[in-house]
């Protein structure tokens, strides 16, 4: 203690790092719908929940597809039951309507469905990562620890070079590493691995489910869909017509500002000397503002527009973070001070 002041300690929170395993679906000839997911949980519950999931598959490899196509709907229900009702893991997942984006961007480069879904998959999770954190921070009796996130996501040779690229991107701006929840890269992995097959599952189902409102079919929703969205634990983002319209705008419209211009540069994007403006580089472009808006610690920066459905930001239920599901302390924590 001085004289007339008091001198605090700083306070110290946990750091939980939380996992999230990615994985892609869409109809055979990815014409109609696509879809990527990304289910999240600690190091604890992970392990809990392959021991569950290897136990209903009997060790064996899931594919979601290649299961419907054999007729195992009951196995892949059971699937989907366990992750609704286990309270392990949760997640976030975004289909897009590919026809839908092909009649707004007839245009479009080849992936761009999959860097779209990709990158809202990873900015959904990251601004419920900010909500959570803003408000672990301002009240130091929430008890909770602050969450940091790694994506690992399934090999996709097409675009595996490309999506990491992406991710760099987002995380080695300058503004945002202020945010200081993402790890320094992303991974890849395969299909052998329990994490990618659950996140497969939860894919298949939101693409499936997009798929019927599309093509307007009277069935209605599939078992193992409602097995996920009734408990609560998994978000389902659709993103439709009304999106792909206004992200256009946003495109037409990228040429007018001049952060992008400077995006063009920054990135490598010249072509004899000049900014190569193209219809491609100003999609790519708003991808990477909509994804750093969503690293931003307090609302949107000044003059820079957002696209997003009426879902997308509403967090999944899931355990108290800090705890496994026996009570018992939460492995891979570590402490944080600010002063």
């Amino acid at each position: 203690m001085r004289w007339g002041c008091v001198l605090s300690a700083p306070i110290r929170w946990e750091v939980m790092i939380l996992s999230i395993f990615g994985d892609e679906s869409s109809d055979q000839k990815q014409e109609r719908i696509f879809a990527v997911s990304g289910v999240s949980g600690s190091s604890i519950e992970w392990e809990k929940a392959i021991a569950g999931w290897i136990r209903l598959t009997k060790g064996e490899e899931f594919h979601a597809a290649d299961w419907e196509m054999a007729g195992r709907y009951k196995e892949s229900k059971a699937l989907a039951e366990y992750l609704g009702d286990c309270g392990l893991v949760a997640g976030f997942s975004v289909a897009l309507d590919l026809v839908s984006f092909r009649e707004v961007f007839p245009n479009h480069l080849k992936d761009s469905g999959y860097y779209m879904c990709f990158s809202k998959v990873i900015e959904t999770h990251t601004r419920s990562t900010i909500q959570w954190n803003d408000r672990v921070a301002s009240d130091p009796s929430f008890g909770e620890p602050l969450i940091e996130l790694e994506f690992t996501f399934d090999h996709r040779k097409a675009s595996e070079g490309n999506a990491g690229t992406l991710y760099s991107a987002f995380i080695n701006e300058p503004e945002w590493k202020d945010a200081n929840i993402l790890s320094g890269k992303i991974s890849f992995d395969c299909r052998t691995n329990p994490r990618i097959q659950i996140a497969d599952l939860v894919a298949r189902e939101a693409m499936k489910e997009l798929d019927r409102k599309i093509c307007a079919s009277e069935r209605g929703k599939r078992e193992s869909f409602i097995a996920l969205e009734g408990r609560e634990a998994f978000r389902f983002i659709e993103l439709k017509k009304d999106f792909c319209e206004k992200l256009r705008a946003l495109v037409e419209s990228s040429g007018e500002e001049p952060p992008y211009w400077e995006w063009l540069r920054r990135t490598g994007r010249v072509q004899h000397g000049k900014p190569h403006d193209n219809y491609g580089n100003r999609f790519n472009y708003q991808i990477y503002v909509q994804s750093q808006e969503a690293l931003e610690k307090r609302g949107k920066k000044q003059g820079i527009s957002e696209v997003r459905s009426d879902n997308e930001y509403d967090p999944p239920s899931r355990p108290k973070s800090g705890k496994s599901c026996d009570g018992s302390g939460e492995e891979g924590q570590r402490s944080k001070a600010e002063g």
